[in-house]
């Protein structure tokens, strides 16, 4: 019971921090849900489709090898953004000695991806400006119905310098390596 009324005086005084939101998943709170925190919030996460899911397998397939030996890769990867933002990256390029067993740091991380399927405005909206505030150095956005990646890297402040959208169809360079793949 004391837990309980701990997490509604947080909720009150302005939100949950990433330290309390990491200690309810690692307790098993959510065991049963996909949440994340957003400014303070837990928010629950959306259930994907198959069209999300089979674009979100073909390219970590496409980039698993290309990063064998000097990345690791994951899917739905929890990163800790900041004090009140710890989102789960669709697929997520890090470091090769990221712990596995915590959130992950931005510093970490070398590529992070979204797939939009319904999620285009936030994922070109809030999360981009929590990945480029936080320092995620390359970002994508897989957007599933005009077949296109809106390709962002070096962030600044909320945004990114160096945008473009590239066609499934169209070679498209992965960071930090020599190598290009289609997504079509």
């Amino acid at each position: 019971m004391k837990s309980l009324v701990r997490i509604e005086a947080a909720a009150v005084a302005g939100g949950f921090t990433a330290a309390e939101f990491l200690r309810m998943v690692n307790a098993g709170a959510f065991s049963d849900l996909r949440v994340e925190l957003v400014a303070g919030e837990i928010v629950k996460m959306m259930p994907a489709y198959m069209a999300h899911g089979e674009a979100n397998g073909r390219l970590f397939a496409q980039l698993l090898p290309l990063y064998a030996g000097t990345a690791r890769l994951a899917i739905d990867l929890i990163v800790q953004l900041d004090e009140h933002n710890v989102r789960a990256v669709d697929i997520a390029v890090t470091i090769p000695d990221v712990a596995s067993d915590r959130a992950v740091d931005p510093a970490d991380v070398i590529l992070a991806v979204e797939i939009a399927e319904t999620t285009l405005g936030r994922d070109l909206g809030e999360k981009l400006a929590a990945y480029a505030r936080s320092g995620i150095p390359h970002y994508w956005v897989v957007d599933l119905a005009p077949q296109v990646i809106h390709v962002m890297a070096d962030p600044e402040g909320e945004t990114y310098r160096q945008r473009s959208v590239v066609r499934f169809t169209e070679l498209l360079a992965v960071p930090t390596t020599a190598a290009s793949i289609t997504l079509g």
